[in-house]
This record gives structure tokens, C-alpha cells and sequence, in this order.
């Protein structure tokens, strides 16, 4: 009876070997390493739909500020017009400064040296095709090369010519992140970004979409 107690106490007191030790942590990392990316792409896809919220608001912000000035949106301008832009629109969407910053902008800043990230700086992580055709009167034809004809134009395949339900009004990413950020974008769900239509609709496009047809390499405010 005492030898069989002696054996059991012993059993319970000889705790984990250093291999035995190795295994679990071997096995912990490998689940690890198996459910790590799942959660962070779940959680990536939650801030992707909590940007779709964002962007339907603030289309819907658009649909409204036009419909009180005869069907015209916000004036472009040429630098700076981001705050104007939250000023226009500011009475129609909640007081929550969180609609007009996407969940997944990591606060990157300009490269002036200058250390405030752009959502500070331009008060939104989202971008408003019209900021620089305002004193040129013509769709903004960056992206022009010696060796394209002259009417290729970065702006019109999915902003001019085209039915509200195919023409972009706002989408999710400012214009400097792509020339000067491509590697440090946030559009980390397989390349996807939201864009709102100008019908208010809300949908994800490929972000080399939005660099072809939007901006370009070639972009002369981006000093190329």
C-alpha cells in the first residue's frame, strides 16, 4: 500500500522534462502559426467593412450637400482642400471624427520631414477625385508618357463619361500614400480598397485599379 502510494506521489512530483517542454512549445508555434494570419485577416476584413460604413456615409453626406446647392459637389481646389472638404460635409454626417478615417491607416506622414501623419494633417484617410483639375478646367491628365497619345487620361476611365453607378465619388486611400507609400498602403485585404460610386453605392476595387486609372508613376506631383 505504501509502495503504490510512494510510486503515485512520485508520478505527480516529476513535473515536465526538457523535451517534453520543447514538444508544447514546438506545438504551440505551429498553431500559431496556423491561426495567427487567420485572426489577423479577420480582423482586417472587420476594418474593411467598418471603412465601407465610413464611405457610405459620407456619400450619402455628398448626395445631400448637392441636393441643398443645386446638384453640385464641393469645390475641388488645388492644395488643401481636405479640410475644406469636412467642412462642407461636416453637417451631414455624426459628429464622430472616426467616419472620416479608415480603421487600418497607420498614421504614415509625408516625407517633408514633417512627422504628421496625413489623416492629421488633411483631417480624412479618404480621397475625393477633383483636387487638382479646378484651375485647369479639364479632367487631370497626369500620367501622360512621350510615347502615348495625348488623350490617355489617368482621371477618365472611371470618373468622367460614365453613369453615376460607375463613376467613383470618394475612395479609400490618399493620393501621396500611392505615390510615396506603395509599399506602406493600407489596403491589406488581397490588394482591396473601398470606393463609393456616385450613385451611393459602396464597393471593394482592386487598389491597382485605383493607381492606374487615378494616379500614376508618372504623376508630377509626385516629382516623376
Amino acid at each position: 500500500m505504501d509502495g503504490g502510494m510512494r510510486v503515485s506521489e512520485r508520478l505527480r512530483n516529476r513535473g515536465f522534462t526538457l523535451i517534453e517542454l520543447l514538444v508544447v512549445i514546438a506545438v504551440i508555434g505551429i498553431l500559431a502559426a496556423i491561426f495567427f494570419p487567420v485572426f489577423r485577416a479577420a480582423r482586417e476584413q472587420g476594418r474593411l467593412t467598418s471603412c465601407a460604413s465610413n464611405l457610405s456615409q459620407l456619400g450619402k453626406a455628398m448626395k445631400m450637400y448637392g441636393a441643398d446647392w443645386d446638384n453640385m459637389y464641393p469645390d475641388a481646389y488645388e492644395w488643401g482642400w481636405y479640410p475644406d472638404l469636412v467642412d462642407c460635409l461636416g453637417k451631414y454626417v455624426s459628429d464622430e471624427k472616426d467616419v472620416w478615417k479608415c480603421p487600418s491607416d497607420s498614421g504614415d506622414a509625408p516625407l517633408y520631414g514633417d512627422s504628421t501623419p496625413y489623416w492629421q494633417r488633411y483631417h480624412t484617410s479618404y480621397n475625393w477625385p477633383g483636387r487638382n483639375y479646378k484651375q485647369m478646367g479639364w479632367p487631370y491628365l497626369a500620367g501622360l508618357s512621350q510615347s502615348e497619345p495625348v488623350g490617355e487620361s489617368v482621371y477618365a476611365k472611371w470618373v468622367w463619361g460614365l453613369p453615376p453607378n460607375r463613376r467613383i465619388m470618394m475612395f479609400d486611400g490618399r493620393p501621396w500614400h500611392f505615390c510615396h507609400h506603395r509599399d506602406r498602403d493600407w489596403t491589406k485585404v488581397k490588394g482591396l480598397l473601398n470606393v463609393v460610386f456616385c450613385d451611393g453605392h459602396v464597393s471593394k476595387l482592386e487598389s491597382t485599379i485605383i493607381v492606374q486609372y487615378l494616379y500614376s508613376d508618372t504623376d508630377p506631383f509626385a516629382g516623376k
